[in-house]
């Protein structure tokens, strides 16, 4: 059944972008998001020059497909927030531009597209309502995923281990030879992906159990604890989808969990004697209140715009004395380098994704997105990650079973 982008009267019938189906735009979302499962899986074998080409060809795209969005998919009733969303990039291009004016370091427009990756690639959730694939569609996925999965294990237990505080980690696979946390969301949406398949029953369901199996004892092996908390968050989520709780209580009980599973979590750590809360948090929470004065010292331009993408990699005064990092908070992190107004466009691009799920398991995702970027610098500014989180996102949605969907091959 044909569908068409809801545009507003001025351009109706005259616009040649009427002729823009979502099927064409799944397709081309199915594309790109493969290649930047590609792009991501085997990042360390790509040779440089290729990565970089192959990076642009997947931005290019994604721009396409908000574009798309931004001129014609705004006026349709299913877009809750989306004029808020499809803010987001443009107030954070603003916030670059400004400073890069202002400062002369024109490395920031590189760092800008870490934080505008994520935002395009999300774009798909505004512009089409019937997510299903076809089933050959569904098969290229498996096969795909299937590959990676037995890469990313391969790679990360033959490849040289990673020394992390002095104890060993699995290898990592992507984001060159320290990328210890790229790999290790890598595999957590890679594990995603797998449960999607296996809902769907695509492909061999054995094969699919088996990779499943492999990427869990990679993803222990990374031992990163961000990665726990969300890998725990999409598993409650989904035994909450498949006990039928209704999208009010499964909201509620999302809220609830942040709200209080994170401070128990600090209370109890702080309550246990001879620990130390600094180290705790990998001196999380003393850089916090660090970013948070430094914030509030701020004059009134860097205070609403920020001092430019790339500006909160820093050393510490009280931790992290001995080398640069960031504030492993995205909240932090956007308002220190796009200030308040870039933090207003970071929560409405989750908020209007949270409100185009309307309690389904879009919702879900996103808190658990959220979740992770409370606790480190998550998905969202992560150009190899993000795209792949939108796709594993995209196929909870088409991961209805087999049985309840139309056959659409």
């Amino acid at each position: 059944m044909r569908h068409s982008l809801h545009t507003s009267a001025t351009y109706n019938q005259s616009s040649s972008a009427d002729e823009v189906e979502p099927q064409t735009l799944k397709t081309m979302f199915l594309a790109l998001s493969l290649v930047s499962v590609v792009l991501g899986c085997f990042f360390n074998l790509i040779p440089s020059s290729l990565r970089l080409l192959i990076s642009g060809v997947v931005f290019v795209g994604f721009l396409y497909l908000y574009i798309v969005g931004l001129l014609f998919g705004m006026n349709g009733k299913r877009l809750p927030f989306a004029g808020l969303y499809f803010a987001s990039p443009i107030v954070f291009a603003i916030s670059a531009i400004l400073n890069i004016s202002m400062s002369g370091q024109f490395s920031m427009a590189l760092e800008l597209l870490r934080y505008i990756v994520g935002a395009l690639a999300f774009s798909i959730f505004f512009l089409v309502d019937d997510f299903q694939l076809k089933r050959r569609q569904w098969l290229c996925v498996w096969l795909v995923s299937c590959v990676a999965a037995l890469w990313i294990f391969i790679a990360s237990f033959t490849g040289e281990p990673l020394i992390v505080g002095n104890k060993p980690r699995l290898a990592s696979f992507s984001g060159g030879a320290d990328g210890l946390h790229p790999s290790a969301y890598i595999t957590l949406a890679l594990l995603w992906m797998h449960i999607q398949l296996l809902r769907r029953g695509v492909g061999y369901r054995t094969v699919t159990l088996g990779m499943i199996a492999l990427l869990l004892a990679v993803l222990f092996g990374y031992e990163v604890r961000t990665t726990y908390v969300v890998a725990i968050a999409m598993i409650g989520f989904s035994l909450a989808r498949a006990l039928k709780l209704s999208p009010s209580i499964m909201l509620l009980l999302a809220v609830l969990s942040v709200m209080i599973g994170l401070p128990a979590v600090v209370l109890l750590a702080s309550g246990i004697p001879d620990l130390d809360l600094s180290k705790f948090s990998s001196g999380r929470v003393v850089a916090w209140g660090e970013r948070i004065d430094i914030i509030l010292d701020r004059g009134l331009f860097q205070f609403l715009f920020g001092s430019g993408p790339g500006t909160d990699y820093f050393k510490g005064n009280a931790t992290w004395r001995y080398e640069a990092k960031d504030s492993h908070n995205d909240f932090l992190i956007t308002t220190i380098e796009f200030g308040v107004l870039g933090l207003l466009a970071f929560l409405s691009f989750w908020a209007s994704l949270i409100a185009r799920g309307r309690g389904h398991v879009l919702s879900m995702l996103a808190i658990a997105f959220l979740l992770s970027s409370a606790i480190s610098n998550g998905i969202i500014n992560r150009p190899s990650v993000a795209p792949i989180f939108a796709f594993c996102t995209f196929l909870a949605l088409c991961a209805r079973p087999a049985t309840a969907q139309k056959r659409t091959d």
